[in-house]
């Protein structure tokens, strides 16, 4: 994935609004972190495993 700078850049956010924003999606979600958002992610379709691992 992408730093929160860099999201914050193309999102055209303040790097504080892109957390908030990943803190609401823990919070509604029920999960605890960037490893368990990316489970998530994938197992909905969102993102495959072989792209995230030649990042």
């Amino acid at each position: 994935g992408q730093k929160v700078n860099e999201i914050s850049e193309q999102l055209n956010l303040s790097p504080k609004t892109v957390n908030s924003y990943r803190y609401r999606m823990f919070s509604k979600l029920n999960i605890h972190g960037d490893v368990e958002l990316t489970h998530l992610a994938i197992r909905h379709g969102l993102c495959n495993a072989e792209s995230l691992a030649s990042q």
